[in-house]
């Protein structure tokens, strides 16, 4: 109840509130501008339920809300180290204040319980450390940086009495095996004319204006004369990338070998996974053909892919049969692996994604690679046309793999949606933040 609130329907306002919260699933045209629902609550990653009768009236509404900023209590002093929960929306801002001040903090990759100032707490994966021990900067200054993280960024901060588990030998110790080092993050922002400028816009919305992290945009024509040592992160957004096929791209390989984390999104993902995940050196024994074509024959005419001519159809229902087969906009449930780094943050499973792109991402042979895929039955609002819907349930909607020491992550869709679409926003910042805190498997 303390975290709940309640909006009744019975006011004037009543079209408004039911748009905003009602899925639908039921159309009469096919064709829209772009989105095809505008539910709301998803989109916040908003739990919500609806109350039926008019029973909530005596015994459920407490006195009325007012906007105002989230307040948290201030951290007390602490002579061991601090925590902070990876939850809140702000967080993500938090902890680059911490990295930025030159401090060292660590990311806890398992539940934690540990004994603070305010009694035995329980923390859970994602949740961040930052020790006095080794760090230059002295205990006034973290403690004056961390009641700023809690009057500005809205975390909680829990200052530790010690760095023992509260449950013994049964849990994990402040800065054992289980919390892993966080760095600094460089992000590129590749732009330019080929690129959906909406997509960088929203990229660079979140992190330059909502994050206060510094980001800087490059043309994707001017990547070739990089410094890439400067980056930690390139970050492809949707765009056209057919045939793209640029100078650049042994050295980006060799950049995310040795550390660098690439991110495509939406159209960016396919080019970017065969570029790099399913790259194949042609000089390498595994690049070279199985067998010897002759001469005049090509390797797509040799497999003789037998391909069935289109049905006649009148020119004038080209707008609506083919308005049939798009997914302008819709919201769509998936299972989010929330023991995965790119999954810390979020206390449950279902996850509501906005998914606008018809193409499924398959997976990779990694069985730990799915941080996210969509239900079988996935559509919660929204059109989407049955032929979408079975080709697209079961199906990832987000891919994290790890490439030598650095990594690839894929997204099918725009996790920051017109800037909006908060819910999935830290699903983007684990990429930023925690892109080599997992590992890869094990080879047989």
């Amino acid at each position: 109840a303390s975290e709940s609130l309640i909006v009744p329907a019975e006011q004037p306002q009543h079209v408004l509130i039911r748009s905003l919260f009602e899925t639908v699933d039921e159309f009469e045209d096919a064709t829209f501008y772009d989105v095809s629902t505008w539910t709301m609550p998803p989109a916040f990653g908003l739990d919500v339920a609806a109350l039926a009768g008019r029973e909530f009236r005596d015994n459920l509404l407490g006195p009325r809300m007012q906007a105002g900023p989230i307040a948290v209590d201030e951290p007390e002093e602490s002579k061991y180290g601090y925590v902070f929960e990876w939850r809140p929306y702000f967080a993500p801002r938090a902890l680059h204040r911490v990295l930025e001040a030159g401090l060292l903090a660590r990311v806890a990759t398992k539940p934690y319980t540990a004994t603070t100032s305010r009694g035995v707490v329980e923390f859970a994966r994602g949740s961040i450390l930052v020790p006095l021990d080794r760090q230059e900067a002295d205990p006034g200054e973290i403690y004056d940086l961390m009641r700023t993280l809690a009057s500005e960024d809205g975390v909680t901060v829990h200052a530790l009495t010690s760095g023992r588990s509260a449950t013994g030998t049964r849990g994990i110790d402040a800065g054992g095996a289980s919390f892993r080092a966080l760095d600094r993050a460089s992000v590129l922002l590749v732009t330019g004319d080929d690129i959906d400028l909406y997509d960088a816009g929203e990229i660079w919305h979140l992190l330059d204006h909502r994050m206060h992290m510094p980001v800087t945009l490059r043309r994707r024509d001017k990547l070739a004369d990089i410094d890439w040592d400067r980056y930690t992160h390139i970050v492809f957004p949707s765009g056209t990338y057919d045939d793209y096929e640029p100078e650049y791209l042994d050295r980006l390989r060799l950049w995310i070998a040795e550390g660098g984390t690439a991110v495509g999104l939406r159209d960016a993902a396919p080019w970017l996974r065969a570029q790099t995940l399913d790259w194949v050196d042609p000089l390498s024994e595994e690049g070279l053909p199985d067998e010897i074509l002759p001469d005049g024959v090509d390797a797509e005419s040799a497999e003789d892919v037998a391909e069935e001519e289109p049905e006649r159809t009148a020119y004038g229902d080209k707008e609506k049969t083919e308005a049939v087969e798009i997914i302008g906009g819709a919201i769509f449930s998936a299972d989010l692996d929330i023991t995965h780094p790119l999954g810390f943050g979020y206390a449950g499973r279902d996850i509501a994604l906005h998914k606008n792109v018809e193409q499924p991402m398959s997976a990779t042979a990694n069985p730990y690679a799915i941080v996210a895929a969509y239900a079988e039955d996935p559509v919660l609002s929204g059109y989407v046309s049955a032929d979408n819907r079975d080709a697209l349930g079961g199906t990832p909607a987000l891919i994290a793999e790890r490439s030598d020491k650095g990594s690839v992550i894929l997204f099918a869709d725009n996790p920051n949606f017109r800037g909006y679409w908060y819910g999935t926003n830290k699903l983007f910042l684990n990429a930023v933040f925690f892109s080599r805190v997992f590992d890869a498997p094990l080879e047989e």
